[in-house]
């Protein structure tokens, strides 16, 4: 199985990139790339199914937080306490 591309990546963003930026790069790359529009090119479709992925991931609230957790230990060169630092965060304990 081919190792997965980083979500930012597949989306062409920055790893700062805005909800908005996000939405707007997916879209275009899954309006190019629909399977209904490429019937015949295999390729496309895993295009589109691998934009969908990481859509899906990138909107995700909780991967946000665990996102930005991880930038902030790569950082400040810290380890952080999941458990008490999601509580901080988001008043859940599950980063």
């Amino acid at each position: 199985m081919p190792e997965k591309r980083d979500y930012y990546e597949v989306l062409g963003v920055e790893k700062d990139a805005s909800a908005k930026s996000i939405k707007t790069s997916y879209k275009s790359i899954a309006l190019a790339n629909h399977p209904d529009r490429n019937p015949d090119d295999e390729s496309a479709v895993e295009r589109f199914k691998e934009a969908a992925e990481a859509f899906e991931v990138l909107s995700d609230p909780d991967f946000q937080v665990r996102d930005y957790l991880a930038k902030l230990r790569a950082q400040t060169g810290t380890k952080w306490n999941s458990t008490v630092g999601c509580s901080m965060l988001i008043g859940s304990e599950s980063c």
